[in-house]
């Protein structure tokens, strides 16, 4: 008798760009303005959590790591998924977040992960 076949790796069925519902994730985009990486992280380890929720005016987690220069958790967030293309409502993507603030090595960080640097905002 061969042994049991175990499932595959979790996959995430929600990363869709869309407003937080949920109380997790505005944990998450909280934890992720607050510079909160062990929180952002075990957010982020639920298969169901969706690293591309909205807060206000649009932001993702992405675009608020990427403003404040949390590069660890930008790498987070990329990591599970989190759309390094998304623009916020004024046309920003994270990019131009961490390029206006600074952030030098979080826009590295983007770049690497194919952040477009010609994109344009509205």
């Amino acid at each position: 008798m061969p042994p049991p076949t175990l499932p595959g790796p979790l996959r995430r069925s929600d990363r869709a760009l869309r407003p937080a519902r949920t109380a997790d994730e505005r944990a998450l985009l909280d934890a992720v303005a607050e510079g909160r990486l062990r929180k952002v992280e075990r957010l982020l380890s639920n298969p169901a959590a969706n690293p591309n929720v909205q807060g206000p005016e649009g932001s993702t987690s992405l675009h608020c790591a990427s403003q404040k220069g949390h590069t660890e958790a930008v790498e987070a967030l990329l990591r599970a998924g989190a759309d390094v293309a998304a623009k916020d409502d004024i046309g920003w993507t994270a990019l131009h977040w961490a390029s206006q603030e600074g952030h030098t090595e979080t826009s590295e960080v983007l770049l690497q992960a194919g952040a477009d640097v010609a994109a344009k905002n509205n």
